[in-house]
């Protein structure tokens, strides 16, 4: 790690909690200001079952869900269930 690496990531770490918070929250602003509407539809309305769509222009990969009261019950593949067992 280089030195100004170093010296930033300390500088972050000795932030308050009140400024660290602040500071991701321009962060993630600045990155949503960069997303395209489809990008954003994307990552919340689904790519395939469970899996959300990701910005590879931007690094953000897919994210996988698994939901319900009884917790995971199967494993699935893009478009069908596969039993687990």
């Amino acid at each position: 790690m280089s030195e100004e690496r170093m010296t930033q990531e300390l500088e972050r770490q000795a932030e308050a909690p009140g400024q660290q918070s602040q500071r991701l929250r321009r962060r993630a602003e600045e990155i949503v200001s960069r997303l395209t509407l489809t990008e954003k539809i994307g990552m919340i309305h689904g790519a395939q079952l469970f899996e959300t769509a990701g910005v590879e222009r931007m690094g953000i990969p897919p994210l996988r869900f698994s939901d319900g009261p009884m917790g995971v019950r199967k494993d699935f593949k893009p478009d069908k269930w596969v039993d687990v067992g």
